[in-house]
Parts: structure tokens; C-alpha cells; sequence
């Protein structure tokens, strides 16, 4: 049997969702030899997860730049993300509820 899949929304790259929505992805690096695991941490600048009526600070870790992006999407997928919060260009942005792989 043969099956297809139409999704709702196609499943678009992390890359992809942050050039649509003119978001800058900040890589900082922890320097601490003892968190190697945790070297470097990824988030959207001035981006702020918005979960029960809260702003919400949300990043992801990992011993690279890609496993802490990875960590970062799996956290914001399908959530509010406010930018700007604290400004009058504020704006509400929905991150999909899932992330297609960026090593594609």
C-alpha cells in the first residue's frame, strides 16, 4: 500500500523559519572546561517563548553550535515566540510544530 502525507504546513529548516520571520540565531560559547557537554548554548535574538500568559527566557546547549540549535528547536517547536517584547515593534510568531532536519 501506498501512502501519502499532506501536511497541514510544510515542514521547513530552522534556517528556513529565521529568514522567513527576519530572526538572528546567537551562538555563544561557555568558557568552562568542565561543561564540555554544555560548551555552547543557541537562541533567537530577542526572542522570548510565551507559555501560560509568561515570557519565558529559552535556549538550547550542546557541544557544538549544531546540537545546541537542534536542543533550541525541539524546545520552541509549536510555541508563541514573542520578539521585541519590550518594544513597540513587538510581534507574535508561531514556530511549526516541527523542525525538518537542517543536514539535508
Amino acid at each position: 500500500m501506498k501512502i501519502e502525507i499532506f501536511r497541514a504546513t510544510p515542514l521547513i529548516t530552522i534556517d528556513e523559519f529565521a529568514d522567513a520571520n527576519n530572526l538572528i540565531m546567537e551562538i555563544h560559547e561557555r568558557d568552562n572546561p568542565y561543561l564540555e557537554l554544555m560548551r555552547f548554548y543557541a537562541m533567537f535574538k530577542n526572542v522570548e517563548v510565551l507559555e501560560n500568559g509568561m515570557l519565558k527566557s529559552n535556549h538550547g546547549n550542546g557541544s557544538t553550535h549544531d546540537y545546541a540549535i537542534e536542543e533550541y528547536q525541539r524546545k520552541i517547536a509549536g510555541k508563541e515566540l514573542i520578539y521585541n517584547s519590550r518594544s513597540n515593534d513587538r510581534r507574535s510568531i508561531y514556530a511549526p510544530k516541527e523542525f525538518r532536519t537542517r543536514k539535508e
